[in-house]
Parts: C-alpha cells; sequence; structure tokens
C-alpha cells in the first residue's frame, strides 16, 4: 500500500496534468496554456522534484520494471537479432504490396547508440555505456539534464547545445528516441501528435520510438486509446516492434524503416483512419471530465459516453 508521502507526491504530479487540461477545456489557447505553464518555474521545480523523488525513491520496483523494460527492447533490437527480424518483415510487407526488396547478408549495428529521453526528469539512461544519451526536459531535477521544450526546440542539420540547454536537435540523427512517462503530461491529443511526429523526423532510418505511458487498469480497458495511437504511428510510417501491457504501464517500440516501407505503411494506415487525425493520440482523461465553467466542477462522464466517444476509431493493419 502506498505510503502518504507517496500519495502526496503523486497528487502533484497528477494535479499539474489535470490543471493544464482544465484550462484547455475551459477555452483557453492550448499554446498559451502551456507557454504559460513553461514560466510558472515554481510549479516546474515541484514537479521535478516530485517525479524524481517517487521514481528513486516509491517506484524503485516499478521505475525499475520501466526503464529495465525499454532497456531490454533495445538491447533485443539492435544487439540480440531483433533487427534481423524486421527486415524479414519488412520483405513481406512489401510483397504483399507488389513490391520487392532486398537486404543484406550482414547487419551492421553501432556498438553506442545515440539516444534522445524526452521528458527525461534525472536521466535515469545516463549510467548505461552502450548509450550516448542527450537527456531534456522543460524542468530539469539535475544538472546532467539539459533545459529543453521538445514541442518547439528547432529542428536542423545538427544537435546544438549551449549552457545546459538545447537549442537545436539534428534531423535523423538518433537511433533511439525515448517517450517514457511523457505525453501524458501534455494536456491535448494534437501535442502529443506533434511530439511523436517531431521523433520520427529524429530518428535515423532503422531508429527506434519507446513509448511508456501508466495505466494500471486491466489489460482491455484502454484498448481503444492503444489503437488510436497504433493508428497515428502508422501515419507516421512507423512499423510496429513490440507491445506490452504490464501490471502498471503500456510499453509501445516502433521502428522508423526504409522510405519504400514508411510509405507502404503511412498509404494502408490512411485507408483505415480517413480524415478524422484530432484525437489520435487521446489518453481516457481527455474524456473522463468535462468543466462546468459556473461551476467550475468536474462531471464524470458514463462509461456508454465515453464509448460513444471513442466509437469510431477501426481495426488496423497487422504491422501497424
Amino acid at each position: 500500500m502506498a505510503s502518504e508521502d507517496h500519495k502526496m507526491l503523486a497528487n502533484n504530479i497528477k494535479t499539474v496534468h489535470k490543471y493544464l487540461r482544465e484550462r484547455v477545456l475551459l477555452g483557453e489557447n492550448v499554446e498559451d496554456v502551456w507557454r504559460n505553464h513553461l514560466e510558472n518555474i515554481e510549479v516546474l521545480d515541484e514537479y521535478a522534484k516530485s517525479m524524481e523523488e517517487l521514481a528513486t525513491k516509491h517506484w524503485l520496483n516499478q521505475e525499475n520494471s520501466r526503464i529495465g523494460w525499454i532497456l531490454k527492447q533495445i538491447d533485443n533490437y539492435f544487439w540480440q537479432g531483433g533487427i534481423d527480424s524486421e527486415y524479414l518483415k519488412d520483405v513481406k510487407i512489401a510483397k504483399k504490396k507488389g513490391e520487392i526488396i532486398e537486404i543484406s547478408d550482414h547487419i551492421l549495428t553501432a556498438e553506442r547508440l545515440k539516444v534522445l529521453d524526452v521528458g527525461s526528469c534525472y536521466n535515469p539512461f545516463g549510467t548505461h555505456d552502450r548509450l550516448d544519451v542527450l537527456p531534456m526536459d522543460i524542468a530539469p531535477a539535475n544538472s546532467e539534464v539539459f533545459k529543453c521544450d521538445f514541442l518547439q526546440v528547432k529542428i536542423g542539420e545538427a544537435s546544438v547545445l549551449e549552457n545546459k540547454t538545447i537549442t537545436s536537435l539534428g534531423k535523423e540523427s538518433f537511433q533511439v528516441v525515448i517517450f517514457c512517462l511523457l505525453l501524458e503530461y501534455l494536456p491535448t491529443p494534437h501535442q502529443r501528435w506533434q511530439c511523436v511526429r517531431r521523433a520520427a523526423q529524429l530518428l535515423r532510418e532503422d531508429g527506434l520510438l519507446c513509448i511508456v505511458t501508466p495505466d494500471s487498469s486491466h489489460m482491455g480497458r484502454n484498448s481503444l486509446q492503444l489503437k488510436s495511437w497504433r493508428q497515428g504511428l502508422g501515419l507516421l510510417g512507423l512499423s510496429k516492434v513490440s507491445y506490452e501491457k504490464s501490471q502498471h504501464f503500456h510499453g509501445l517500440v516502433y521502428r522508423k524503416p526504409r522510405k519504400l516501407l514508411q510509405h507502404l505503411i503511412s498509404k494502408e494506415t490512411e485507408h483505415v483512419v480517413g480524415g478524422d487525425r484530432n484525437d489520435l493520440f487521446y489518453i481516457p482523461q481527455d474524456f473522463s471530465t468535462r468543466i462546468d465553467e459556473e461551476k467550475c466542477e468536474n462531471i464524470e462522464l458514463t462509461e456508454e459516453e465515453r464509448e460513444a466517444i471513442k466509437d469510431s476509431f477501426f481495426e488496423l493493419p497487422e504491422f501497424v
């Protein structure tokens, strides 16, 4: 059972997330809400302290499972033959579409990988020798982490680091991008979409996007949410490497295949999704409450109302 200190710290995190969503639901411009949040240094510092303490003291076993799960996925893909299996899948996907692609008999993998850890907080991946990690956060918890707003930073020819801040990130310069407990921080699906789209731009060909999002409910409760995320990832031409629902989180790993495969995956997903893409990266909290402006209180939606909102999502092809 969680201690009182654990509950207080977790509540600090949830309160910030809830406040941002409420400001948007009350009609405030999302960019203004986010900009004001970035300027609230006191809230940012408290959030960073709470998250670091939760992760390093109260979530130790759970946090290790999140960090350990991501490390295992990276190892399996780059150094345990996973990338070879993905190339074979590429051949099958292309063949179904009447395309022929060739793969090398000897796929070379770097001994040290360039990794971008977005929303890093305290740089949990920085101790691993085979990872050259660039940790970034809007509110770094320690001096190892660079200050940067991923939604606004320039994507250019090369990464530019100045005085512990990041002013530019190099396009297609990372072999791994990590979003561990990041996307649910953002108050709207569109911002989450922007984050994932930017990650795809920063990945090298064959690079991995590793996403961990919290969920302690049973396996199928939020399956429509995950379906919508898979749709968004597919539209960006990313292909699924692995997915796992653990006791406390969903883990998704997607790769950036060669351009032909990106095109095939994106086109196939477009047929499923159609033109309505506004809520592709929703989270349950986006729909679980609405705001009464006069009373400014939360009104819980029924399960039927939630399902009706999400009923427009359809099945995906196997590779997405």
